[in-house]
């Protein structure tokens, strides 16, 4: 979804039949209006899980909108970041609204989910790894939020336990921070082999957000991408 400079994306699976986010934007990405003509035009009644790959704000914000009138069922966030003051405020979020927020997936997330176990600016960092049903020769979806650096992008791909990719299927891949260039090495695009790149960034944001370098590399490796500043807003959802 076009959040603006954040990241969040919906999840459908026909496989079990369950609706989820990835991340959810910043607070102020849109209304509670909009957020709920989003739900309606989708059919979707309630969320069965939430996964936030850190508490950033552009990228957990967007529940304060959502948590009065959406059924949540469980937010995962990696350790220790409910003791932080934003995991304190969604605690008290779930609280208020009657959903569970937990460290770590279990018993909430069907997809494969990873966190490195550092301290310090994004050095907690979650990243998921989604094998979807529905698509003709499947689907899988690999988000490392905003992981930084080689070594930290390695550790989150070898703890999803990645493997090569099927020939029949299509993997898409979400540029780690939103495009920075001290993320997505060749060395990474390389061992994720994606066959679309997805960018989650704000039209003319003030990061330079996705960086030349991080397009550059794409391009060298003549990997097609799709951008949220370019594909549309809130209310439209990529195929």
């Amino acid at each position: 979804l076009d959040v603006g400079q954040g990241d969040a994306a919906l999840v459908w699976d026909s496989r079990t039949q369950t609706a989820g986010l990835i991340d959810a934007g910043p607070e102020r990405a849109a209304t509670s209006a909009e957020w709920l003509e989003l739900f309606a035009r989708q059919r979707m009644t309630k969320l069965d899980w939430v996964v936030l790959t850190h508490l950033d704000e552009d990228h957990w914000g967007g529940l304060k909108k959502i948590a009065p009138w959406m059924q949540i069922r469980c937010v995962v966030v990696p350790g220790g970041l409910l003791l932080t003051p934003h995991g304190r405020e969604l605690s008290s979020l779930g609280m208020r609204w009657g959903f569970r927020v937990q460290e770590g997936p279990q018993g909430c997330f069907f997809g494969q989910w990873a966190a490195l176990g550092g301290v310090g600016r994004n050095a907690a960092m979650a990243g998921v790894w989604l094998r979807l049903g529905g698509a003709k020769n499947g689907l899988e979806y690999i988000n490392l939020g905003d992981a930084e650096g080689s070594r930290a992008e390695t550790t989150l791909l070898r703890s999803l336990g990645l493997g090569p990719k099927r020939a029949s299927t299509l993997r898409i891949f979400k540029l780690a921070h939103h495009g920075s260039r001290y993320s997505n090495s060749l060395e990474i695009l390389r061992q994720v082999a994606p066959d679309e790149v997805w960018i989650s960034a704000g039209f003319n944001n003030p990061y330079g957000h996705p960086d030349v370098e991080s397009l550059s590399r794409l391009n060298d490796l003549k990997m097609s991408w799709k951008a949220t500043f370019s594909e549309g807003g809130l209310k439209k959802i990529a195929n």
